[in-house]
């Protein structure tokens, strides 16, 4: 069962899988720290936070992904 504060965190494959000119994906953890840093702001900022962080590590090179996520916060 949900409790108030928790986040619901459903995203593609795109958004793990975003690489860096490196080539290194961005990952889960790096999924987790975004979200565990913006989990105040309201869900549709947090999903932006997300995308602009995965757009940033991959140096905003075109996607070959999509880049999709929805944030649910329990009130």
């Amino acid at each position: 069962a949900l409790q108030s504060g928790d986040i619901v965190l459903l995203l593609t494959d795109g958004i793990e899988e975003a690489a860096g000119p490196n080539d290194e994906m961005f990952g889960i953890e790096r999924i987790l720290d975004v979200v565990r840093r913006h989990r105040a702001l309201p869900a549709a900022q947090v999903v932006q936070q997300l995308y602009e962080a995965v757009r940033a590590f991959s140096h905003y090179v075109p996607q070959i992904d999509d880049i999709t996520a929805i944030v649910i916060k329990v009130l």
